[in-house]
């Protein structure tokens, strides 16, 4: 995600503007407490017979595809590119 910084209207007495990445700030800065550790162990062990969790070879598998696309979009944009730079060379002759 991109890293963004808090806008000057959030500064307060001189404090430098926290980083966060994506769109919006997090809720809080604050670590997690143990009882935020529990709801999460809670939430997971409730999620599982879902199946919404991956395993090793799906993860694998994602991956795979996943950097595929990014070698054909990477071509793509190259394959435009240079389109792009030659029709500019013929407009200039």
């Amino acid at each position: 995600m991109k890293e963004m910084s808090a806008n000057s209207n959030s500064m307060h007495g001189g404090q430098q503007p926290q980083k966060h990445y994506g769109i919006t700030s997090s809720i809080s800065m604050a670590f997690p407490r143990e009882v935020d550790h529990q709801y999460t162990h809670k939430l997971s062990e409730a999620m599982k017979p879902f199946g919404v969790f991956e395993d090793e070879d799906e993860l694998n598998h994602r991956l795979a595809v996943l950097g595929k696309l990014n070698t054909f979009v990477k071509e793509w944009i190259a394959e435009i590119s240079e389109t792009k730079v030659g029709s500019l060379k013929n407009n200039d002759d």
